[in-house]
């Protein structure tokens, strides 16, 4: 399997000489290179932190954008009180003593009795105790008239909400970047083969699976270093590049006759 890869990533005129390899092996191929992408996925998920100051005061920004509301946090007793409240913008609600809420296309943040419950699109990634931060007294309508004690305690809570919001944002990241490089792998891979029939339309129809597979692993390599150094630049590379390697591949290829 070395030898295959080596070849396959290293020498892409030279794909053309793995066209009478077994589909295991090319199929061990893909998700070797796919699981050193999937490492790199997890480096980058869960050694980030995704969330800092400047987000709570965006937060707090948007409460600042309410109009009158008697929404308050009493220290003593770890409690929220006040009537129904929501203000909402392109990216963040703020929803509060108004039950749980989320939306499909932005951050909400319930501000319940006894707790914060954040949602993320559609994925709870917090549900923090009052009785679990540490600050002071506060209310809305105070940070919304821009009183400095109130908007320092707010953005206290609101950094330890984030705070204990960030594992489980990582997951949900973890997952989304897989289920992207899947899809596009998908994309590469059935546009390569389009291409592939342009460059050489002579080649059976087996061997030409085989071959554009092998042509299309490179994206995995490319993608390995995106996630680990987190350029864009090499993101691009990435998505080029099976697209120069099948046509190398396929250009140096006079004709494969049907195997079997």
């Amino acid at each position: 399997m070395y030898d295959i890869i080596k070849l396959a990533i290293c020498h892409p005129k030279m794909i053309g000489m793995l066209f009478k390899t077994k589909i295991s092996k090319v199929v061990g191929f893909i998700l070797i290179l796919f699981g050193f992408s999937i490492a790199s996925i997890a480096l980058s998920s869960f050694n980030k932190e995704y969330f800092d100051f400047n987000d709570t005061k965006i937060i707090s920004t948007v409460v600042t954008m309410a109009e009158k509301t008697n929404i308050s946090y009493d220290s003593n007793s770890h409690t929220m009180s006040g009537e129904k409240y929501q203000v909402q913008t392109e990216d963040i609600i703020i929803n509060a003593m108004n039950g749980e809420y989320y939306s499909k296309s932005r951050f909400v943040f319930n501000f319940l009795e006894d707790k914060v419950v954040v949602y993320y699109k559609t994925f709870k990634i917090g549900d923090v105790l009052y009785s679990d931060i540490n600050c002071k007294d506060f209310t809305f309508l105070n940070v919304s008239n821009g009183k400095t004690f109130d908007t320092v305690q707010m953005n206290m809570m609101m950094t330890q909400v984030l705070d204990k919001c960030n594992y489980t944002f990582s997951f949900i990241r973890f997952g989304s970047n897989i289920l992207e490089l899947v899809i596009f792998f998908i994309a590469i891979v059935i546009l390569s083969y389009i291409y592939s029939m342009m460059i050489n339309p002579d080649i059976a129809k087996n061997v030409r699976i085989k071959l554009v597979l092998y042509s299309s692993g490179i994206y995995f390599v490319g993608m390995f270093f995106y996630f680990l150094f987190g350029y864009e630049v090499i993101e691009y590379i990435a998505f080029i590049l099976p697209v120069l390697y099948c046509n190398i591949a396929f250009r140096h290829i006079v004709r494969v006759k049907k195997v079997g």
